[in-house]
């Protein structure tokens, strides 16, 4: 997991390997207004937590908060159990959410034929285009 925080207000791009996502905060993320939770090391479990511990208000002995300022983008193992907590603000917490996924991890049946021309040859094959 990578913290990475916000410096100004410039846009900032972060390199995604393998299978992780990226969240990049527009609110600031607080212990009390719905903060992603990671679980350290349960990318490595053969089973998941008890479905209890999915709920927002519960939590897992083990969960690391995500307290950040707005603008800061956080990236991690897509395989490690992760959720929101509870909001108990009266105010939205935004987040821009973004995943991706190595090109041979893709099922054949999410690669999409229809990707824009102005694509070069290399953008389409990332993108999952033909080869």
């Amino acid at each position: 997991m990578v913290v990475i925080p916000c410096q100004g207000t410039a846009s900032r791009g972060c390199t995604l390997t393998g299978l992780s996502e990226g969240r990049r905060s527009h609110s600031v993320f607080t212990p009390n207004n719905g903060a992603t939770r990671l679980v350290p090391g349960t990318h490595r479990l053969v089973t998941p937590p008890p479905k209890k511990m999915a709920a927002p208000a519960s939590g897992h002995p083990d969960q690391t908060l995500i307290v950040a300022k707005a603008g800061s983008a956080l990236v991690f193992n897509g395989h490690l159990w992760h959720s929101g907590t509870r909001n108990e603000t009266n105010r939205p917490r935004r987040v821009l959410q973004c995943q991706f996924v190595a090109r041979d991890l893709i099922p054949p049946t999410h690669r999409g034929p229809n990707l824009p021309e102005r694509l070069g040859q290399a953008a389409r094959y990332i993108l999952g285009g033909g080869a």
